[in-house]
């Protein structure tokens, strides 16, 4: 799947003075606030992840990535968390749903030739981060927040590392997964939160994986929650 990179990419080409112009130029995120007839009616409640400021290592992986691709790690100062409106709510389904039938699944190893390689693809393979940096580049490219499009990384019930993208939103965090047809709450991902993007760009990662913190988001007993670390590979 190739899609078009060029964030914002509108707001430069018009070229006229006229309200209607400036109107359209406008960023999603920039737009008024939505009417309460203007929400999406089907989006499932959710919550934001638990806040956290222990500093995390971004993954190996994005940190190759973004010296290849410096365009998509840029530190901005977009919102770190976008107004949920029907339009938006639209769109991240749908890019979920095309991404994830536009890309066959295929590991690093045997794509690349080596165990962690984090990329936009191009020829329609790629593993679990590579589905999550394509979600995220089309998502800027319609013009939602690059600070509230958040790479994290997970541990899957079978004990395996998986990358997703999650989009923080005034009524929660939603999680845009290859392995999911649609867009759930994070909660309703059966995940151990291991670490995620900050509010501040793709540099900027923090640690999730405390128990303490997790079991209060989700209201789980703590011993009942697999003590997860950090990891800086991803094995899906």
């Amino acid at each position: 799947m190739t899609a078009d990179w060029s964030v914002g990419a509108a707001s430069h080409k018009c070229l006229t003075a006229s309200l209607i112009c400036l109107s359209l130029a406008q960023p999603a995120w920039a737009l008024p606030a939505p009417t309460a007839s203007q929400q999406p009616d089907d989006a499932p409640p959710s919550t934001p992840l638990p806040d956290s400021q222990l500093r995390a290592p971004p993954p190996l992986g994005l940190t190759g990535f973004c010296v290849r691709d410096p365009g998509q790690c840029l530190m901005t100062d977009t919102p770190a968390r976008m107004t949920l409106t029907e339009a938006n709510w639209t769109l991240m389904r749908r890019v979920n749903r095309e991404v994830n039938d536009n890309i066959a699944p295929i590991s690093d190893i045997a794509h690349y030739g080596r165990k962690e390689y984090w990329t936009i693809p191009t020829d329609g393979w790629g593993d679990c981060e590579d589905y999550a940096l394509a979600k995220r580049a089309d998502l800027m490219a319609a013009g939602l927040p690059e600070n509230a499009l958040r790479m994290a990384v997970v541990r899957t019930f079978r004990n395996a590392l998986h990358a997703v993208l999650v989009v923080a939103t005034d009524r929660g965090d939603y999680v845009l997964d290859s392995l999911e047809t649609d867009v759930e709450p994070w909660k309703d991902e059966d995940y151990g939160w291991i670490e995620e993007q900050g509010p501040h760009g793709p540099r900027d990662w923090v640690a999730l994986e405390s128990p303490q913190r997790i079991a209060q988001a989700t209201r789980q007993p703590t011993s009942a929650l697999p003590r997860f670390q950090g990891s800086r590979l991803t094995t899906c």
